[in-house]
């Protein structure tokens, strides 16, 4: 699934860090996505995806319920090849992940791009799939914090 809507203005969250604005073409509704996720373990890299959906979800007043999800940052930090690679380059981002699991090298990007971002996620999902059988799988409430909802305020006031 794709989804970008960035702010009105275009300049804002979204087009900092995926560099997508409103004048990109790509403008998807937010209700849509949280309807058609309602019932389905969402696949994301980190935990983040989901805070960012919850705190959106509250954002707008949308209930969203219980949100399950499998989050490929952890369960491939449970290698320990790549668990230790992290801890020596302090972060593992997904390209990290893509070049250590799967002798992957991804071209270098001034922004992240939601597709590839999303395929290869997929990729890297499969991936453990094939090498470490079912994935864990955590569920949380669609509520958001507080603290997570005005820290999103924040971001998008940028």
């Amino acid at each position: 699934m794709y989804y970008s809507e960035p702010p009105d203005d275009g300049v804002r969250g979204s087009a900092l860090v995926h560099g997508v604005t409103r004048s990109s073409g790509v403008v998807g509704s937010f209700g849509r996505l949280v309807g058609v996720t309602r019932g389905r373990i969402l696949v994301v890299y980190g935990h983040h995806d989901v805070e960012f959906l919850r705190a959106e979800a509250a954002r707008r007043g949308i209930e969203i319920g219980k949100v399950c999800y499998v989050d490929v940052l952890s369960w491939a930090l449970s290698v320990p090849s790549a668990h230790d690679e992290a801890v020596k380059r302090g972060r593992f981002t997904l390209d990290d992940a893509l070049a250590v699991l799967m002798g992957v090298e991804v071209p270098r990007r001034s922004f992240h791009d939601p597709v590839s971002d999303a395929i290869h996620v997929a990729l890297l999902f499969m991936h453990l799939a094939e090498r470490l059988g079912n994935p864990p799988v955590k569920c949380c409430s669609g509520r958001a914090s507080s603290k997570l909802r005005r820290a999103l305020a924040r971001l998008l006031r940028l």
